[in-house]
């Protein structure tokens, strides 16, 4: 088995950044059929996880400061898979339902505060896989998701391939108002009247 993206979340510093997708979060497969003892082999590299970047545009009064971002399936797109490799296309198996999720998260340290209509691009490693018309896709940011609409046509996540999926962040934050209760002591003075009368504050 191997791993496709992580079901814990990728970590990347700053935006537009693409160097958490490396390693074993993006792994390759190459197969190399009926060579000769005599010959050196060569073999051509395949991808196995298919990219999704966030393009997130802040379109509120506010500024935004991007700290978390996911992609919600149908099915399962991160975690831990059996690769078959001599199918075509590559079949992917979980390795069993605990260690896969349906939704691909990236954390993001180190992101500055986009003024309105400022953009910036997060990136997720995921299984390659089909949404089919009928069926949604859920996009949040900050933990901010709107509601899922049913897609109108298939929408395929090829391996090797990046797909760009824009998300226009417009949740406006409530105005607060806060009040100061701490009590502090406040001295006036006193008149009181020739007539003797309780003094009035």
């Amino acid at each position: 088995y191997t791993y496709i993206g992580h079901s814990k979340g990728l970590h990347q510093t700053g935006y537009d950044n693409m160097a958490s997708l490396k390693e074993t979060i993006c792994p390759l497969y190459g197969v190399a059929k009926a060579v000769a003892s005599s010959e050196t082999p060569s073999i051509t590299m395949n991808h196995l996880t298919s990219v999704v970047a966030i393009k997130v545009t802040n379109t509120t009064e506010e500024p935004l400061t991007i700290e978390k971002a996911s992609l919600t399936a149908e099915e399962d797109i991160v975690g831990s898979y059996f690769i078959d490799i001599t199918k075509s296309p590559v079949v992917y198996k979980a390795s069993g339902e605990t260690y896969v999720k349906n939704t691909a998260v990236v954390n993001v340290s180190d992101g500055t505060a986009l003024d309105k209509g400022e953009s910036a691009t997060l990136y997720l490693a995921i299984k390659p896989f089909t949404a089919e018309a009928g069926t949604s896709l859920t996009l949040s940011v900050n933990n901010y998701a709107k509601e899922p609409k049913a897609l109108t046509s298939d929408v395929t996540f090829h391996a090797g391939k990046i797909k760009t999926l824009n998300f226009a962040y417009d949740k406006v934050a409530p105005k607060t108002v806060t009040f100061d209760f701490t009590e502090n002591k406040w001295d006036l003075p006193v008149s009181t009247s020739d007539a003797g009368d309780a003094g009035n504050i």
